[in-house]
């Protein structure tokens, strides 16, 4: 995997290099039109871009530059709005700059096996905020159903998930691994149809 780390600050570069370790290939860039250099240059799958860096134009261009390329935003003072708008313009992630190196890593694990990645707040920001489409209330019923088909302790995560618990938070709430967690979302989004957590707290509360 080819992670692209794009910021004009030098140490946050080093920083990010030093949180991924050697599990992936990483390439950096230290200006907007560098970024567009190496992504025409590399097979990048991921870029991190530092948010100061980009403006809403520059970012809805970076995320649309090829089919497949995932664009996570980092910025030193996360917003809900600004993550709301780094989400629209077609990001998979929305985190602080200075997230401590855990944390960075399982945030981008989680977004090249396909999930979304977003904080706490964001989450809440968006479940308290969004509006249920038209074409999406034809729906409702079935993924109401499909949630009342799940097990008790898939509610139990999926409810969890909803609040915006981490799979380690859920973990030591329930009084199970990690793994065991995992191997229930697998479950739920299979029987929900859904693809990531954001999607699933959503259809949990009833807004999509």
């Amino acid at each position: 995997m080819v992670v692209l780390l794009c910021s004009t600050d030098d140490a946050v570069r080093k920083k990010w290099t030093a949180a991924l370790g050697n599990g992936y290939r990483i390439e950096s860039a230290g200006s907007y039109t560098q970024s567009l250099q190496a992504l025409r240059a590399l097979p990048v799958d991921l870029l991190l871009v530092h948010r100061s860096m980009v403006d809403d134009a520059q970012l809805r261009e970076l995320c649309g530059f090829r089919p497949g390329l995932k664009v996570f935003v980092l910025s030193d003072r996360p917003d809900d709005r600004d993550g709301v708008v780094c989400l629209r313009a077609g990001c998979v992630g929305y985190a602080n700059t200075y997230a401590s190196s855990p944390r960075l890593r399982t945030a981008v694990e989680l977004v090249l096996s396909g999930l979304a990645w977003v904080g706490k707040s964001l989450m809440q920001h968006l479940l308290e905020n969004v509006a249920l489409p038209p074409a999406a209330a034809e729906r409702q019923g079935a993924a109401n159903q499909a949630i009342k088909d799940l097990t008790p302790r898939e509610k139990e995560i999926a409810q969890l998930i909803a609040e915006g618990l981490a799979n380690s938070g859920i973990a030591a709430r329930l009084g199970i691994s990690e793994r065991t967690v995992k191997a229930h979302l697998g479950a739920i989004y299979s029987k929900t149809g859904v693809g990531n957590r954001l999607a699933l707290a959503l259809r949990v509360n009833g807004g999509g």
